[in-house]
């Protein structure tokens, strides 16, 4: 898990004020995945939500090519290894090595068949949970 102190710097403190406020305006998601896309060197971004009631949800992207993203949508988001995330800490911030290696992703149905395919490049991921009970717009 990263626990160590965040190096932070203006750039990201901008780009975290502009996600909190996201909880405000969602119409400001696209540009602060755009911007969170940028600052990271990725190609692509996209807020992921998964309830019991409403099944997976990509309520916004940036980068993604729509066919790839329903074939995730329809099929191969349960072989991505980011969620098993659903099984640690609620509120802290893991890496996908947390709970898999990067060799065992690259050999992995998922990594073969969709994120290789398509382009998706997964050399490092970050993902952090919240509780059930909070809005996901506003984690």
């Amino acid at each position: 898990m990263t626990d160590g102190p965040i190096n932070a710097n203006p750039r990201m403190l901008s780009l975290i004020g502009d996600i909190y406020d996201t909880t405000f305006d969602q119409a400001l998601w696209n540009d602060t995945l755009k911007r969170l896309t940028d600052y990271a060197g990725a190609q692509s971004c996209g807020l992921v939500t998964q309830s019991a009631t409403e099944g997976l949800l990509v309520s916004h992207n940036v980068g993604c090519d729509p066919q790839y993203l329903r074939t995730y949508i329809d099929q191969y988001w349960q072989f991505d290894p980011t969620q098993a995330i659903r099984l640690c800490d609620v509120g802290r911030i893991h890496r996908t090595e947390d709970w898999i290696s990067f060799e065992d992703i690259r050999t992995s149905l998922f990594y073969q068949e969709w994120a290789r395919p398509s382009a998706w490049w997964m050399p490092r991921s970050c993902c952090s949970t919240i509780p059930p009970t909070a809005s996901p717009i506003s984690a």
